[in-house]
């Protein structure tokens, strides 16, 4: 998996392994910062952003069903 690409490797685990989980806890993992006198939460457009959901997904075993 750490062979593919950073967007396929995102949209794999965002969009297919932990699409239910994300959804549950979005509040949880929404995450705010300060620009330009604004608060404004982090999106996986976000390096930083992705490479920390990405790490911390990479942890978590998918549901199997």
């Amino acid at each position: 998996m750490s062979e593919l690409p950073k967007n396929v490797r995102r949209d794999i685990y965002v969009d297919f392994l932990f699409k239910d989980f994300l959804y549950l806890f979005k509040s949880q993992f929404t995450f705010y910062k300060e620009e330009y006198g604004e608060r404004m939460p982090y999106t996986w457009a976000d390096n930083n952003y992705q490479q920390f959901m990405i790490k911390f997904l990479t942890h978590l075993k998918p549901r199997s069903y």
